[in-house]
């Protein structure tokens, strides 16, 4: 009969692989937030299942940044994707190496599961499963669109928040670009390129603000048809797909592919996960 740690171990396979249902991941990711044991075990084996795979690794830093996850050993920024052909490994089994208390795992156990993945390839790059849409979106933004001009010819005060929204885009500091362009808007300057980087803020800052993501790409397409159209149908994809609103999301993403427009490739992936 399984035990308790195996049916854990168990659960964050499930959940590191994408696999869950909606409600066990719903009831998982609040457990995330309540108990800091639980995060501790994903971050070690989110740190653990991170090498060998560069497509993974994309999943894998999703998660650690929906979650504000800090696993113990960094994740990567280069790997060489292999393909599941070459690696025939075994499955990490997790449950000879629980926490001898609940502030950490034993060290040389974490080291030898590190090794095993080393020499042998690690179960995750096997499941070739489906990993959730919304960790493949936010994946993708991990590349920030390209910073704006900080011209934009109104009066001083204006100007002078809007190069500081600017500035703080360029440090990738979201949260405070929310809240200068939020500031702009109280101030009645409203414009499609405000909208469209408040949108795209908006999303990046953590936690991610889905909802008033799409407010603002929706009102910066109001405000011109005619401009940036590609994009912000793109990062509308990611905010339906990260506001969980699947409907809106696969209508855009479909749009985006059948126009072969702005990352129509990156739409086809995202579709598929569905």
């Amino acid at each position: 009969m399984p035990t308790d740690d195996d049916k854990l171990n168990a659960r964050i396979r499930r959940y590191v692989a994408g696999e869950m249902e909606p409600e066990e991941l719903q009831n998982f990711e609040r457990d995330l937030t309540t108990k800091p044991e639980l995060k501790d075990d994903v971050d070690l084996y989110i740190a653990m299942t991170a090498n060998f795979n560069a497509e993974q690794k994309l999943r894998l830093k999703s998660l650690a940044r929906e979650h504000n996850l800090r696993p113990q050993i960094p994740i990567p920024e280069e790997e060489e994707a292999v393909s599941s052909d070459k690696k025939r490994g075994k499955v990490v089994d997790l449950s000879g190496s629980r926490r001898t208390s609940r502030g950490g795992w034993k060290l040389p156990a974490a080291a030898a599961i590190l090794v095993f993945a080393l020499l042998g390839g690690i179960w995750f790059s096997q499941m070739g499963g489906k990993a959730n849409p919304e960790h493949l979106a936010m994946s993708y933004l991990d590349t920030p669109f390209e910073a704006p001009t900080k011209v934009m010819g109104e009066a001083s005060n204006s100007e002078a928040l809007w190069q500081a929204a600017v500035t703080a885009y360029e440090q990738e500091s979201y949260g405070k670009v929310v809240t200068l362009i939020e500031q702009l808007q109280n101030k009645g300057v409203k414009n499609q390129e405000n909208q469209f980087y408040l949108g795209i803020a908006r999303l990046q800052k953590n936690p991610a603000d889905p909802k008033g993501a799409i407010e603002a790409l929706s009102s910066a397409r109001k405000l011109n048809p005619t401009m940036l159209q590609q994009e912000i149908d793109w990062y509308l994809g990611i905010a339906y797909l990260l506001g969980k609103d699947k409907v809106a999301a696969k209508a855009q993403l479909d749009k985006i592919v059948q126009n072969k427009a702005w990352h129509w490739k990156d739409a086809e992936k995202l579709l598929q996960q569905f």
